[in-house]
C-alpha cells in the first residue's frame, strides 16, 4: 500500500494500491510504502486520519484526537449523551461543545442548532438523538428548538 504524506506534519494526504503518478508527490509531500499487514489495527473509516511516524516508520491514527465521521467518534457521542442523562438537566452546562460538533456530523446543523438552540439539551432531545444514530432516522424530522 502506497501513501503520500505532508512533509511539515506528517499528516495523511493521499493512499492507494498501486504506485501513484509522479505528478502527485510535490516537494512538500513524500511517498511512504507499507506493508498491508502493517495496516490492521488502522479502522478503514479513519484511514484518512493517519499519520506516518518516521523514527518507527510506521503509520497511525492519532489516538488524542477522535473524528466524528468515524466509528469511534459515533461511540464517543452515545457515551456522552449517556453521560449527560445521569446529570439533571437544570444542572448542565449550556452546550456541551464536543458533543454539539460530533453531532453535527450525523444530524446535520440545521437540526443540532434547533436542538440547541435554547441553550441546553434536553433529556428528550438527548434521547432522540441517540435513537437517530441508533437507525431510527424518523425522529428528528421537525426537532423542537
Amino acid at each position: 500500500m502506497f501513501f503520500i504524506f505532508n512533509t511539515q506534519d506528517n499528516s495523511y494526504s493521499w493512499h492507494g494500491e498501486e504506485y501513484p503518478p509522479e505528478a502527485m508527490v510535490s516537494e512538500s509531500q513524500y511517498l511512504v510504502e507499507v506493508e498491508v499487514d502493517s495496516l490492521t489495527n488502522i479502522p478503514s473509516d479513519e484511514i484518512q486520519y493517519t499519520q506516518f511516524d518516521q523514527e518507527n516508520a510506521s503509520v497511525y491514527v492519532p489516538q488524542d484526537v477522535i473524528y466524528p465521521s468515524t466509528a469511534r467518534g459515533k461511540e464517543m457521542l452515545e457515551e456522552s449523551l449517556r453521560s449527560m442523562l445521569l446529570v439533571p438537566e437544570e444542572e448542565r452546562p449550556g452546550i456541551f461543545d464536543l458533543v454539539h460538533f460530533t453531532a453535527v456530523e450525523f444530524l446535520g446543523q440545521d437540526k443540532v442548532d434547533a436542538m440547541f438552540a435554547d441553550g441546553v439539551l434536553t433529556d428528550e432531545e438527548t434521547a432522540q438523538i441517540l435513537e437517530y444514530i441508533d437507525g431510527d432516522t424518523d425522529i428528528l424530522e421537525d426537532p423542537q428548538p
